[in-house]
């Protein structure tokens, strides 16, 4: 297949095997999804998503930085997500209920992606009906991942802050520390301050 990496990220227990169960044989709703997939290269500042439009594509993240924010009520830009090498690339939610998103996804650095289109993955699942595993495997990556996301709430600042530098260990000099504390839910000041301790702690 072209595209494995896809599919072994999103299938944890394996690609599906084909109707007759040979082990070895990769059905034909998924040899035509690999098919059907799109190379894309983007460079910084490159727009994959603008806030209030329908997501009509799913995007695979083979290499680079991706960021998605949303604007709060005073307009301030908060980071929703941050996708590196080997993700899937889709605000999932709306795609599925096909309204529009409030998430803007653009790209941070020089990223390579692939993609498929709505209509394609429609047309395909018209067609074999089982290439609905697709979507209900992708929206169970995303549901795990936010799930572990949900677990930062019980966490202190100090404890965020240790986990996102343990998870992002490319990020932490890639991005502004303003991204990184919207992403953490904590303030600019507050990070500043615990970088401060943490440095002071290592120097001792």
């Amino acid at each position: 297949m072209l595209n494995k990496d896809f599919f072994n990220l999103i299938f944890k227990s394996g690609i599906p095997n084909s109707e007759n169960n040979a082990a070895t044989q990769v059905p034909e709703w998924i040899k035509l999804i690999d098919h059907r997939f799109q190379k894309m290269s983007y460079t910084k500042g490159n727009v994959i998503q603008t806030i209030n439009q329908i997501p009509d594509s799913i995007y695979y993240l083979r290499k680079g930085l991706v960021r998605a924010y949303y604007l709060n009520s005073h307009d301030k830009q908060i980071t929703f997500d941050l996708w590196e090498d080997n993700t899937i690339v889709t605000d999932i939610t709306n795609y599925m209920y096909r309204r529009p998103s409030d998430l803007r996804i653009e790209v941070c650095n020089n990223a390579e992606l692939i993609a498929i289109h709505r209509l394609e993955l429609e047309q395909i699942i018209n067609q074999y009906p089982e290439a609905y595993q697709l979507l209900n495997a992708i929206t169970l990556y995303a549901l795990a991942h936010h799930r572990d996301r949900d677990k930062n709430r019980y966490l202190t600042a100090s404890q965020k802050l240790d986990k996102f530098r343990l998870e992002h260990k490319n990020l932490e000099h890639t991005v502004s520390r303003d991204w990184i504390a919207t992403f953490l839910g904590i303030s600019y000041a507050w990070l500043h301050e615990l970088y401060s301790e943490k440095k002071k702690h290592n120097n001792r």
